[in-house]
């Protein structure tokens, strides 16, 4: 599983209880908020201790070493 794989399925759980149950997590106190290319968790107890951020970038596309000099 990819990290943003991972990270939607955690999105989807906070927003759905009823996923946290069949996947026995407990997500209370967690939240999310979208940023440029991932996503930010949070949590509610330690906002200012834990800042949980999965950020996934592009891959480079063409050739290796393509604009190289």
């Amino acid at each position: 599983m990819n990290s943003m794989k991972a990270a939607a399925d955690v999105v989807e759980a906070i927003d759905d209880p009823s996923l946290q149950t069949q996947w026995g997590w407990d997500l209370t106190g967690w939240s999310y908020a979208p940023v440029p290319w991932g996503v930010r968790f949070t949590h509610s107890a330690f906002r200012e201790i834990i800042d949980v951020r999965i950020e996934v970038f592009p891959e480079p596309r063409g050739k290796s070493g393509e604009g190289r000099t």
